[in-house]
C-alpha cells in the first residue's frame, strides 16, 4: 500500500488550522458508518456531524471533536466543504489510469 500523506489546510480568517489526511479503505467505512448512525436532521447539524465522523476516522486532525459545538457555523461549514472535497479526491481514479 502507498504510504499515506497529509495535507495541511488553514483558513486565516476563520482561525482554523487543520490537517487533513489521506485515508485507507477501513477509514473510509469507519467514517461512512459513522456518518450513517447520525442522526442529524438539519443541514446545520450535518456540518458538525461531518466533521466530528471525520475527525474519529482519522481524516481529520488539528480540531478537537468537542470544540466542533462551539466553533463558528462558518468555520464549520468551510471545513464540511473542504473535508468532501479531500474525500472525493482520495477515492477517485486518477485521470491518467490506461484502464
Amino acid at each position: 500500500m502507498d504510504e499515506l500523506t497529509t495535507k495541511p489546510t488553514e483558513h486565516k480568517k476563520l482561525g482554523i488550522k487543520a490537517v487533513l489526511h489521506d485515508f485507507n479503505q477501513k477509514q473510509y467505512e469507519d467514517y461512512h458508518n459513522l456518518l450513517f448512525q447520525s442522526d442529524a436532521k438539519t443541514m446545520a447539524a450535518k456540518n458538525g456531524t461531518v466533521l466530528v465522523c471525520a475527525i474519529k476516522a482519522g481524516i481529520l486532525t488539528g480540531v478537537d471533536a468537542d470544540a466542533v459545538p462551539s466553533m463558528k457555523p462558518a468555520a464549520v461549514a468551510w471545513l464540511d466543504a473542504a473535508i468532501h472535497k479531500h474525500v472525493i479526491e482520495v477515492t477517485s481514479p486518477p485521470a491518467d489510469d490506461p484502464n
